[in-house]
């Protein structure tokens, strides 16, 4: 049996890779592929599923924890916005949403290092200038 944190990583790899071809079949198709797209070489990307050894799904570096909390806010804001409501709904995109934030709570609770910058800060619009 696998660590959770090395089984939500293959599931992670495994619904991208479904996103991906989902999105290809979508308007600007090949953009959103790039912006969803999750840190190459952060998750052992382009494992298949029947490989006997489990890929390296624990980045250990603290670039790569900001580099998918920096997708998980792409996810994030995608998720919030209506107008990308054809996106949100792609069965493959909630499911990958779930499994990245869940990968990301699994890897900062195996962590006692600090959290990716900027986690549990929300980005709020700028405020509008006061009239004198």
């Amino acid at each position: 049996m696998l660590p959770p944190l090395e089984r939500a990583g293959r599931q992670l790899i495994l619904s991208a890779g479904e996103l991906e071809q989902a999105l290809r079949r979508v308007n600007n198709g090949p953009r959103w592929v790039s912006y969803l797209k999750l840190p190459d070489g952060v998750l052992g990307r382009g494992v298949d599923a029947g490989a006997e050894r489990a890929p390296e799904t624990q980045p250990d570096a603290p670039e790569a924890a900001n580099a998918l909390f920096d997708a998980l806010i792409r996810y994030d804001e995608v998720s919030r916005n209506p107008q990308y409501g054809v996106i949100a709904e792609l069965p493959a995109f909630k499911a990958t949403h779930e499994r990245l934030a869940g990968y990301i709570g699994l890897l900062s609770s195996r962590s006692p290092s600090e959290p990716p910058q900027g986690a549990g800060i929300e980005v709020l619009p700028a405020p509008e200038p006061e009239a004198n």
